[in-house]
């Protein structure tokens, strides 16, 4: 199996006199967007970590999100980045060793980041649809449930690369429309309900009812819309390319596609902390007082 992949991935390397700059700069970008994520997306784990008053079932998911991104700027942008370089040196046997890890690994992060994009939607849907039962349903040990289940349909959707790659391009072509899909119909419902309470509190001239502050809400729903929105800028050019070679198949112009589509979907691990950190107020006090100095090292 992994000697036809291999055989697969080296048919790349012909590409390289003609993508020689675009792998250039793909390294470039890649080598300096990994030390960001890392940083950006280590300090909101810290941050939430650290802070008790963010141990919060949606302070979870974010930080299974930034620990997802964490782990894209550490281990597969250096792989990806490695990756052209064994393409550019016309290095066979290497390039098809490093491609076979890179899109491992790969794909376990990026499909959790899909799911963890889903999951976030669903906890918003489900604060404003449960309101008071909220807290009581939807529990940090649920939510821990939860991306563990997550996280291992994100390991069985990688291990499918390694099988049938056509495959693995098909089940892009599906399931990262779902999500797409099901994430926005989400927060198109919650419009709708917040929407509706506003109308109710108004008739009634308070601030909430029964326990539901509609700016509080609306400031929550406002932030996952950007995160959701910096998702799908970067994932639909990835998708775009993904459609394209399961029916043209590997050709200078798909190839040059997958380099420019790849980076933009690893940067967006960049992007996520920015977000965090400009629109979320708690997490960015939480992170202005960790105190390096505190933390020990083993």
């Amino acid at each position: 199996m992994s000697n036809y992949m291999c055989e697969q991935m080296k048919k790349w390397v012909r590409y390289n006199d003609e993508l020689y700059a675009t792998n250039i700069a793909t390294c470039v970008l890649n080598a300096l967007f990994a030390f960001g994520t890392i940083v950006g997306n280590a300090m909101v784990i810290l941050a939430i970590v650290r802070t008790t008053a963010l141990h919060k079932p949606s302070y979870i998911l974010l930080c299974t999100l930034a620990f997802s991104d964490f782990c894209v700027g550490l281990i597969v942008q250096p792989l990806f980045t490695a990756v052209r370089i064994a393409e550019m040196t016309n290095n066979s046997d290497l390039y098809c060793k490093l491609g076979m890890a890179y899109f491992s690994t790969c794909g376990v992060w990026l499909w959790l980041s899909c799911f963890t994009i889903v999951a976030v939607s669903v906890d918003r849907f489900l604060a404003v649809y449960l309101r008071m039962k909220y807290r009581v349903l939807v529990t940090v040990k649920r939510v821990m449930m939860t991306v563990g289940v997550m996280l291992l349909a994100a390991f069985l959707l990688a291990v499918a690369y390694v099988f049938k790659m056509s495959s693995y391009y098909h089940l892009i072509n599906v399931i990262i429309p779902i999500c797409l899909v099901f994430s926005a119909v989400c927060y198109i419902q919650i419009s709708r309900m917040i929407a509706h309470q506003q109308q109710q509190i108004r008739s009634h001239n308070a601030q909430s009812m029964g326990g539901f502050v509609v700016a509080r809400y609306k400031q929550s729903l406002n932030t996952v819309l950007f995160v959701y929105i910096a998702f799908l800028l970067c994932y639909l050019p990835y998708l775009g390319f993904s459609i394209t070679i399961s029916v043209l198949g590997r050709t200078l112009h798909t190839h040059a596609a997958y380099l420019i589509t790849a980076t933009l979907v690893l940067s967006n691990s960049l992007m996520n902390p920015i977000l965090y950190y400009w629109r979320i107020p708690e997490l960015r006090r939480a992170v202005r007082s960790i105190s390096f100095s505190s933390i020990q090292f083993d």
